[in-house]
């Protein structure tokens, strides 16, 4: 084991003093001055003792000390530091140096501060050799004479024996963190941490079964809900995380997503994560991942980001480990896209799959994406089967060695071969529904009716086949539920498409809550009419370019803000119009209709101001509509504000408990009508929220507004519409009609949400001025899309095609008759639906209900139990913690005083958090340690990857006085699955196999003379596995007294406990192993039996595909039954 000695000198002292290293002076510690640092050269263990050759005559190192040069030593205050050799005395004191490790330095040290390295038979050591040419020997310590001023040992060096002083030996480190040969070569450390280790695996044993083997769905801040659950779980037991998601609207996509992440990043704390979003969509991911899913920290990549940074940067932000990127980046920039495309990417979530479709110029770029990740998911509007092409982009992205964009007949063809089986679905479905509705049970004809739909269907599948005798037999609406579920789950066009609908939701008793909506035409001025009717006569020429008619709908969109505003847009467009315009950017206004985000916007609003060539006569127009602003400001406060204030004094006046969020564009508008609300209501409490305040800013706001009873109303630009949980509020107040329906959708769903309490309808204001175009958004959001009635879930595949007349009537561009001919087309599409092809996309009733008691069971749970366990090993890695007041609590650590190093911390962490669920839940700025966040992730994996804990000796009062004196051995044994299995079916097999660790107790004879002994004494055993008592009941034997017992006949001895601990935790697991591989036989019996029909009937191609699926899920099952066992940690305890 080799390591610098810096990074053993990280542990020279208590956790009250550090030893920062330095080759150039001494370095005096904390709490042990006399300690210092002097250069030397050494390279590693086995180098210090070829150095020492030639050197080895026994001399005083110090008259007063009575160490001679060549001792072997430790350090009292630091024994895990390893063996150190006595090289000299210096003004009384003693120059040691580390004989492990790649040391560069001897240590100064008083000679009180060392005790001599224990020596003992059995004990691995080289020997260095007396000849020039050989380094050094290794060697077996027999015996040990302690006669002299140095320890002679006589070692078996390749069958021969030989006597060595200790002067010649280097006690070798243990080469792996195996516990047993951290014993036996004095590695071994405190009991405390031996405990502590034993204390979290059991703890992890406890959140992995309670958890379904996904403990992490405990980490994350939000309420778990069935269909979500259900979404999760079908990922990740999963061979790959390759899904479309497609819930509607409303329903959690994001949420579905970041719990993905979040057990998949805290798997592997590597894992390359990609998030491709719309710009309007970004700080939402940015937020949840964080505030809801472990605290893990992503890069977000804007179009204005990326645009200012240089080369270096640009390189080095593409390479960072998790990253949010926005699609309009994505558009605007080829190197991003090259190198985003270079890199093997763990995971990628593209969000709003549906708007990128085959024909989209990015798809090909998402394809190849797709074809090198391991894991993909789309976030989509539920596609129609009409929307093959739609359809067959989103299913190439996620298996892309099935589904090829170009090739539709073969989708049609399995569109078509599943009709008859969908029928039956729906018709199935729809019956058994009513039957219940009306709370009667399904009589014979009914049965046999339904037999009947499914009558030569699917008869070439045995389970399908047999489901369907089970119901015809008469067990029932069980058996039909069954039925269904199966041709839910292996009937669909793809078992890779997940979605739920509200209507799914119904039939689980979910309560929605009805949107109750209302439009308000303020009282405008003369002035603001008559800017109204001037805008009216802004050129609409049929000639226009897009961007003309993208900079129309800007003057129509500014127009409606406050005059103080209107004014800046007029005086920045004259500007553009003095001088040289610039060369206008490709597709400027395709862009902005992307729904980029707010400084993405900014961005593109400026450049299209200021590139966009002078409409017919604007100039002019423009000079009067500045003279019309001008006179307009001069009236005060306008109207629009006036009108709002009054209705929030109204509606606050009401209720007091109410709470209003009020929604601008623009962050401008907020900060002003934020200043005019609270100079006219100040008791409003009023708190403003956009995308120029600072993080901290933000995070202030909304959690006043969230549980500060004094802060009633939240003024917001659309970042408070991307994600955040609002439900608490009463109403949306929208200070302007934005053109885009999801952007208005996305306001009314921070309210609009599944956990929002029961019999609270959510209340919404579309209020408007004279403006024409304004009122004609107004009567398509409300009399069309019925935004302010109902969610749009039904119509987002089709909306970016709707949303095109919605942004050319903005422009106002094709507006005669645009209501209609929305409304007819929006009629059409409803009725279209397919009602048996929906059905078929249906997560399955059995499914659903099945997750819904696993929700009500973790939504219960509290893993603040784990509290103890994570603060205990945290201790033991070298963490502190702290009370700070309110119930909170400091995890902190120093990278130089941790125990051992651990990957993903920083050189100084300071973390202030919760335990408590209900509390993490509350309070969205207050962390959450729980499975899933990163710190507490991290301590987690210092389990696998670190000897701490793994190795202890101690003595322990209390087991009577006939044990005293006895050698007990305590060995923590744990599964283990051989063989290469899917990280998915893996997580499934855990759903069952939960990580427990036996806890095996042996009585040992010291001299060997009798066989080890299970401990059966339940009253002994429980003695000895009790919790860690404190240095005064559990002392550690400390290296210098493990000589006086330490025989070859003990060790010889403890690894035949080993092995006798070994054996009967294999026997005990073995059943464990056995009962849940028959479950999991049960529960894939489904699975198996449909792979097993297809790889018969089904062509070459799918046959093998199926013949895969069934080799890995056999593969898992044999896995688990031969499953190995490891040893963990051992404690070694001698009866006090």
């Amino acid at each position: 084991m080799t390591g610098t000695l810096a990074g053993h000198s990280r542990r020279l002292l208590d956790p009250r003093g550090t030893l920062r290293v330095s080759s150039s002076r001494p370095t005096s510690v904390p709490g042990m001055s006399r300690l210092q640092v002097v250069p030397t050269v050494v390279t590693s263990g086995c180098d210090s003792a070829r150095s020492n050759r030639g050197s080895f005559q026994m001399t005083k190192a110090n008259s007063t000390t009575g160490l001679d040069t060549g001792v072997l030593a430790y350090l009292v205050r630091n024994p895990e530091l390893g063996p150190v050799r006595v090289q000299g005395g210096v003004a009384g004191r003693l120059r040691v140096r580390p004989l492990r490790g790649e040391a560069h330095e001897t240590i100064l040290v008083d000679a009180t501060e060392l005790r001599p390295f224990p020596l003992y038979e059995g004990l691995s050591v080289h020997v260095a050799s007396q000849e020039p040419t050989v380094a050094y020997r290794a060697a077996q310590l027999l015996s040990v004479d302690i006669g002299g001023a140095l320890r002679r040992a006589l070692v078996s060096v390749d069958g021969a024996e030989e006597w060595v002083e200790e002067s010649r030996l280097v006690p070798l480190a243990s080469e792996s963190k195996d516990p047993l040969g951290l014993l036996e070569n004095a590695e071994y450390r405190s009991p405390r941490r031996f405990f502590a280790r034993r204390d979290l695996r059991n703890t992890l044993y406890e959140l992995h079964r309670d958890s379904e083997g996904i403990p992490t769905l405990f980490g994350a801040r939000v309420r778990p809900l069935a269909h979500q659950l259900y979404a999760v779980r079908r990922i990740l037991w999963n061979r790959a995380p390759r899904f479309v998601l497609a819930d509607e609207v409303g329903l959690g996509k994001t949420i579905e997503a970041g719990y993905v992440i979040q057990a998949l990043t805290a798997a592997d704390p590597n894992c390359p994560v990609l998030v491709v979003t719309p710009g309007a969509m970004a700080r939402q991911w940015l937020c949840e991942l964080y505030l809801r899913f472990g605290a893990r920290v992503f890069s977000e990549v804007s179009a204005p980001r990326w645009e200012k940074a240089d080369t270096s940067e640009r390189h080095s932000l593409a390479q960072q480990k998790w990253l949010i990127v926005s699609t309009t980046a994505l558009e605007g920039h080829a190197d991003l896209r090259e190198l985003l495309a270079n890199r093997t990417w763990e995971l990628v979530v593209l969000d709003e799959a549906h708007q990128v479709p085959p024909r989209h110029r990015l798809y090909p770029w998402f394809r190849t994406l797709a074809e090198r990740a391991h894991g993909f998911l789309a976030l989509s509007a539920t596609p129609s089967k009409r929307e093959t092409e739609g359809l067959l982009g989103l299913l190439a992205l996620v298996s892309p060695d099935v589904y090829f964009p170009e090739d539709t007949a073969t989708l049609q063809h399995r569109l078509d071969a599943k009709k008859r089986i969908w029928d039956a679905l729906a018709y199935s479905t729809e019956l058994l529904d009513a039957t219940r509705q009306a709370g009667e049970e399904l009589d014979e004809d009914a049965i046999a009716s339904i037999a009947g739909y499914w009558d030569e269907v699917a008869s070439d599948d045995p389970v399908f086949q047999k489901l369907l005798g089970q119901f015809r037999s008469g067990e029932g609406e069980d058996a039909l539920d069954q039925l269904i579920g199966y041709a839910q789950e292996f009937h669909r066009i793809d078992h890779r498409l997940i979605r739920t609908r509200r209507a799914t939701l119904a039939a689980l008793e979910i309560p929605r809550n009805p949107r109750v909506g209302q439009v308000a035409k303020y009282e405008a001025t003369a002035v603001e009419n008559l800017l109204a009717e001037h805008l009216d006569r802004l050129s609409a020429s049929p000639g226009l370019t897009v961007e003309q008619w993208t900079l129309r709908s800007l003057y129509q969109r500014f127009a409606c803000t406050p005059p103080e505003h209107f004014l800046a847009f007029l005086l920045a467009r004259k500007k553009a119009l003095g001088g040289p315009m610039k060369p206008a950017p490709l597709e400027l206004a395709r862009a902005l209709r992307s729904d980029p985000g707010a400084e993405e916007e900014t961005s593109l609003i400026q450049r299209l101001i200021a590139t966009t060539p002078p409409l017919p006569d604007e100039d002019s127009w423009r000079t009067k509509a500045q003279g019309l602003a001008e006179e307009w400001a001069e009236e005060g406060p306008c109207a629009r504000y006036r009108w709002a204030v009054d209705w929030i004094r109204a509606r606050l006046a009401e209720e007091h408990a109410r709470k209003i969020l009020v929604f601008s564009q623009e962050w401008e508008n907020v900060e002003d009508f934020g200043k005019y609300l609270h100079k006219e209501l100040p008791q409003a409490g009023m708190r403003k929220f956009h995308h120029r305040l600072e993080p901290q800013e933000l995070e202030e706001a909304a959690w006043r507004f969230q549980t500060d009873a004094k802060c009633r109303v939240l003024v917001s630009d659309e970042l408070g519409g991307e994600g955040r949980n609002f439900e608490m509020a009463w109403a949306v107040l929208h200070l302007d009609v934005p053109a885009s329906v999801t952007r208005l959708e996305q306001r009314l769903g921070r309210l609009d949400r599944v956990g929002r309490l029961p019999n609270h309808p959510i209340h919404t204001v579309l209020m408007h001025g004279p403006n024409r175009t304004e009122q004609l958004l107004v009567q398509l959001h409300t009399e069309v899309f019925q935004v302010q009635s109902r969610s749009i879930g039904g119509l987002e595949f089709d909306l970016p095609r709707l949303q095109q007349s919605v942004s050319d009537a903005a422009c106002g561009k094709n507006t005669e008759g645009v209501a209609e001919r929305l409304r007819e087309e929006i009629d059409r599409r409803l009725a279209e639906t397919d009602k048996e092809f929906e059905t078929s996309l249906d997560s399955s009733r059995p499914e659903l209900d099945r997750a819904r008691e696993f929700a009500e069971v973790l939504d219960e749970m509290e893993p603040e139990s784990a509290q103890y366990a994570l603060i205990a090993w945290s201790r033991a890695l070298g963490f502190r913690d702290d009370g700070i007041g309110n119930g909170l609590i400091q995890l902190r650590c120093e990278a130089d005083q941790l125990e051992a190093p651990l990957p993903g911390l920083g050189r100084e962490e300071r973390v202030a958090g919760t335990f408590s669920r209900k509390r993490a839940l509350k309070e969205n700025r207050v962390q959450f340690f729980a499975p899933g966040h990163r710190l507490v992730d991290t301590l987690v994996d210092a389990l696998d990857t670190t000897p701490i804990g793994r190795a202890t000796i101690f003595r322990r009062s209390g087991l009577g006085p006939q044990n005293r004196g006895q050698f007990f051995l305590v060995a923590l044994v744990r599964g283990v699955l051989r063989g290469t299995i899917p990280p998915g079916l893996l997580v499934r097999a855990r759903s069952g196999l939960w990580p427990r660790v036996e806890e095996v107790v042996l009585k040992i004879d010291s001299r060997n003379e009798e066989e080890p002994v299970e401990v059966t004494d339940m009253a002994l055993r429980e003695r000895l596995l009790a919790p860690y008592r404190g240095k005064e009941f559990d002392p550690k034997v400390e290296h210098e007294q493990l000589s006086a017992f330490a025989t070859p006949a003990l060790w010889v001895a403890t690894r035949t406990g080993v092995a006798r601990a070994l054996e009967i935790a294999r026997a005990t697991l073995k059943v464990d192993h056995e009962m849940v591989a028959d479950e999991l036989e049960t529960l894939l019996q489904h699975e198996l039996g449909y792979y097993r029909g297809v790889s018969e009937r089904e062509s070459p191609t799918e046959a093998a595909r199926a013949r895969a699926e069934l080799d890995v899920r056999k593969a898992l099952v044999d896995s688990i039954r031969q499953a190995s066992v490891e040893l963990d940690a051992l404690a070694m305890v001698l009866g006090a």
